[in-house]
């Protein structure tokens, strides 16, 4: 080993591969930069992520899928006994850093970082710092990845059969006797002569002799290089033996053989080069994913010369399927949100059903629909009404549903469900005012075959008009659906905004084109007031190695939202149409079983996505406000079951509610932006910093079959993220001429605030005394402390996050 230039001991490229195959004593790493790989070897199929690496172990295939992500290898150069000579016993490098949570994996991450880093600056010869962190990661390696292996008589002998061809075809260019090879194998001369004659068919020099000719034929027929030349290159040290070797199995001289067969080729003057890694685009990347002082302190220079594209979207939340409006439970929620006021819009879904008008369209009664509405407006909420045929489902898991409650239709008639909306709006108007009802919209839902087939109602995709049957599943029938609708409600109150269709992402439209479902709606007489999507990460991976559905099929892109959602506003931008997107329900599970549900990760999940999309969307509605909507007759009394809704059933808060709290003080005009921090000024002496500490599912999560984790492994399935430290410098004239500044900081996470945590503090799973109610409710809240900053030419802030914190900061500039 060298110590002059650490670049000859550490080799750095981009994966240009589908599979991985070594057999050299090095270390062999496969890093993830950016994006998702999915990876075979012998065992498992697995998913690697951003930061996420794998030790390639020796004299195994490893296969890989690209989902367009960046992909380093690394291979350090490892000049150590890995095996015991004449033994069956070797110490092989391997493993992943998702099968176990550790600290060792972010140092690990830090040091390859470290050396992505140093690669592409290293121009300026910090050769030192380089060999520092090249000893100090294999250090870590040979501590937590080298494993002692006994392998079976039968692998063992393949396998050093396989190490000594792959020594050959690497070394064949130089003066090598059996002795080196096996010195370099650690295995004695005469049993790997014998191994290898009786496996191949061929003497080791044979082999060798083959490999050395096989370079001399390529370099004869492609390049202008002499015999001589060509021959010491290969490996031949004696030019009279070389010709007698070479006529020997060739039948010519190389003379003779390069006039002969080389008539058709067309010679190069050089050989063609090896593609090197390109530093440019690297260096690129480095600068965007580690563009920070160190490895732990952001630091972020923040004045009035960058503009940033405005955040300033609405928040709906879904209320669930009408009838549970009318559950005393359920108005404990809604006095939380009343009182919060996070929310603009409150979605219902179900409010025509003839469970609450009665079946009679000439006799309808209004009086479970007041009810209803009045719980929506008295928590100062603006009606949002889902008029499809949309029912109340809860699922168990991905496969399986627990409870389901079909919307009540049989064989309905357009005319008449027209007729009863008709009805519906004057009562409304009559009871609230016309201005009041205005401002409420409505949503109409198309739905999809392959939901309806899992609800089992392929009734609900039909409707009789004029004595035809529309199957509102297509988009033709759903057009006339549509127009309908919209047309009778324009005809009462023409400024209420009217739109549609719902439509998921995550579920493919296979019978139609979605571009072209979006023109041709645009071509109808009675457009969309606003287009309306529902967004749950639930993609398949897309992999050759197993066709096995997955258990948990949450997707590993982390950007899975704003993909989708920018793919479509796409759509929108080429049709030239000015239709606003609303994104009417999302969440990161359709499932109310899922204990992810209740981790601090909803936190950052909600506060990420809303603020990636806010750009594109005018509305960001979350499903599900309350677990309430989502009890049934499995969860007993539990408090906490895996329900998706911000808050528990006696309206104890989630992380994911302080989320949309926070969201919804960060008005006013964008300072910064990236995805982990946003900073508005809501008026000249105010500033608003809304941080997070973003963790993605990791593959432990995927390697799960069965789709449940527990309470105290939950948090095994997340990336384990190092703690990150900011530091936040205003330079704004315009608040430099006060004197000091109050900052009132909140803060959640996993060590304050967040219910699942405190729950386990107390050692409870259910709330059977009010005082335990009361406790809870006074335990989960952020953690909130004062301090005063005395303001100089620039004010400076500095935090720390810990992995699936939320961080809220208000600065007031004060006299």
């Amino acid at each position: 080993m060298q110590l002059v230039n650490p670049w000859e001991n550490i080799k750095i490229e981009k994966l240009n591969t589908s599979e991985l195959y070594y057999f050299d004593n090095d270390i062999h790493l496969l890093f993830v930069l950016i994006g998702d790989v999915s990876i075979q070897d012998s065992d498992q199929l697995f998913v690697l992520q951003k930061d996420d690496f794998l030790v390639v172990p020796k004299g195994e295939k490893v296969l890989i899928q690209n989902n367009n992500a960046e992909v380093f290898t690394l291979t350090l150069s490892y000049d150590f006994p890995m095996n015991t000579k004449d033994t069956d016993i070797e110490y092989i490098f391997q493993g992943n850093s998702i099968e176990k949570q550790s600290t060792v994996n972010n140092e690990i991450r830090k040091y390859i970082h470290r050396l992505l880093q140093l690669f592409v600056y290293k121009e300026y010869n910090q050769n030192a710092f380089a060999f520092q962190n090249y000893f100090a990661l294999i250090g870590n390696l040979e501590k937590h990845f080298r494993k002692k292996e006994t392998m079976d008589r039968k692998k063992s002998t393949t396998k050093k059969i396989e190490e000594i061809k792959f020594y050959i075809d690497n070394n064949f260019q130089k003066d090598i006797k059996l002795a080196d090879i096996a010195n370099n194998l650690y295995l004695s001369e005469q049993y790997i002569s014998r191994v290898f004659s009786k496996e191949v068919g061929l003497s080791i020099s044979d082999y060798l002799v083959q490999k050395r000719l096989e370079k001399v034929r390529n370099e004869l027929l492609h390049t202008e290089k002499s015999v001589i030349e060509i021959a010491f290159d290969a490996g031949f040290s004696n030019i009279n033996s070389f010709n007698r070797i070479f006529k020997k199995y060739q039948g010519l001289t190389p003379t003779d053989y390069r006039k002969e067969v080389k008539q058709s080729i067309v010679v190069l003057s050089n050989p063609v080069e090896e593609e090197e890694t390109d530093l440019a685009d690297l260096k690129k990347l480095i600068d965007t994913t580690t563009s920070h002082e160190g490895t732990d302190t952001y630091a972020i220079q923040i004045s009035n010369e960058k503009s940033f594209e405005s955040y300033a979207p609405t928040f709906l939340i879904n209320l669930g399927f009408a009838q549970d409006l009318l559950r005393k439970d359920f108005h404990v929620a809604l006095a939380r949100v009343k009182k919060d006021g996070p929310f603009t819009y409150g979605r219902i879904w179900g409010l025509l059903s003839p469970e609450i008008f009665g079946c009679d369209p000439d006799q309808l009664d209004f009086s479970q629909t007041d009810q209803i509405l009045d719980a929506i407006l008295d928590a100062d909420l603006i009606p949002f009404l889902e008029l499809g045929f949309k029912g109340k489902t809860i699922y168990k898991d991905y496969t399986s549903i627990l409870a389901n409650q079909v919307f009540s239709k049989n064989s309905l008639h357009l005319e008449a469900y027209l007729k009863t909306i008709a009805l519906f709006l004057k009562h409304c108007i009559s009871r609230y005012g016309r201005a009041a009802v205005e401002k409420w919209q409505v949503e109409v839902w198309k739905p999809h075959p392959i939901v309806l087939q899992a609800i089992q109602a392929p009734f609900l995709g039909e409707v009789f008009y004029d004595d035809t049957r529309l199957k509102i599943t297509r988009a033709k029938d759903f057009y006339c659906f549509f127009t309908k609708i919209s047309e009778q409600i324009k005809k009462i109150l023409p400024n209420m905004k009217v739109g549609g269709c719902g439509i998921s992402v995550d579920i493919k439209n296979s019978d139609e084109n979605f571009p072209t479902f979006i023109e041709l709606w645009l071509e109808q007489k009675q457009q969309p007031d606003f287009f309306s999507l529902a967004v749950y990460p639930m993609d398949e991976i897309k992999s050759d190695f197993t066709e096995q559905r997955r258990s948990n099929p949450i997707s590993p892109d982390m950007y899975f939202m704003s993909r989708h959602v920018k793919a479509v506003k796409k759509i929108f931008n080429r049709l030239q149409a000015d239709i606003p997107i609303y994104i009417t329900e999302f969440n990161v599970t359709i499932v109310n079983r899922d204990l992810i549900n209740d981790t601090a990760y909803k936190g950052s999940y909600i506060i990420k996505n809303a603020i990636e999309v806010s750009p594109y969307c005018k509305v960001i509605g979350y499903w599900l406000l309350s677990d309430t909507s989502a009890v049934a007759v499995d969860c007993q009394e539990k408090e906490v079951f895996g329900g998706a809704g911000l808050l528990t059933r006696h309206a104890i808060p989630k992380i994911g509610y302080y989320a949309f709290l926070f969201l919804a003080k960060m008005t006013g005009r964008t300072l910064y932006y990236n995805e982990e921090l946003l900073v508005t000024m809501p008026d000249p002496y105010t500033i608003n910093i809304l941080a997070i500490s973003y963790a993605h599912l990791n593959s432990a999560y995927y390697y799960n079959s069965q789709g449940t984790f527990r309470k105290e492994n939950v948090y095994a399935v997340f990336n384990n993220m190092p703690d990150k430290k900011y530091r936040v410098t205003l330079d704004l004239p315009e608040i430099n001429k006060r004197q000091q500044a109050k900052i009132t900081t909140q803060q959640i996470g996993l060590k304050n605030g967040t219910h699942l945590e405190e729950m386990a503090k107390i050692a409870i799973e259910t709330l059977s005394t009010r005082e335990e109610e009361e406790y809870l409710q006074a335990q989960s809240l952020p953690k909130m402390w004062i301090e005063h900053l005395p303001l100089g030419e620039q004010l400076t802030i500095e935090f720390a996050m810990e992995t699936h914190d939320l961080l809220f900061k208000r600065i007031v500039i004060e006299e």
